[in-house]
């Protein structure tokens, strides 16, 4: 995918996250379980995995600068590391939610649990997003040196 690194500008990066944003907005209103539900899931990680992709080969073609400004390390740290959560989230929606449309068929008696569980996974999922952007917003705004 290093054609598109060309087209790739800050303007197109912070439009895709934000489409991502609006994406998992939109996933707590409506119901649940349905191909649309799944459907804008699949494409905020695929946005979302794409802006990381995108972003990162487009820093790692720049020439080597060296960073000594600790405030601009620890930022970008804590928005890699908030960003790693986002994903694990993400990952295990497809479980948590497949095991809740299981249950809810067989009737069992842990839907209350799984739907719980599920729930509070988007949420924390959403706000991994949300502060993971907003610390790359900050630490990016913050000199290098």
């Amino acid at each position: 995918m290093n054609y598109l690194l060309p087209f790739w500008n800050y303007r197109l990066s912070f439009s895709l996250t934000f489409i991502t944003g609006a994406l998992l907005l939109w996933q707590y209103p409506g119901a649940k379980g349905t191909a649309a539900h799944v459907t804008r899931w699949a494409l905020a990680l695929f946005l979302s995995v794409l802006v990381v992709y995108m972003n990162t080969a487009t820093a790692l073609n720049q020439p080597t600068v060296r960073i000594t400004n600790l405030w601009h390390l620890r930022f970008m740290e804590f928005h890699q590391n908030v960003g790693l959560i986002y994903f694990a989230f993400m990952t295990i929606m497809p479980i948590l939610g497949g095991s809740l449309m299981a249950a809810v068929r067989r009737g069992s008696r842990r839907v209350v649990t799984l739907r719980t569980a599920h729930q509070c996974a988007a949420y924390a999922a959403g706000i991994s997003w949300l502060v993971s952007n907003i610390a790359s917003e900050i630490g990016s705004r913050i000199p290098i040196t």
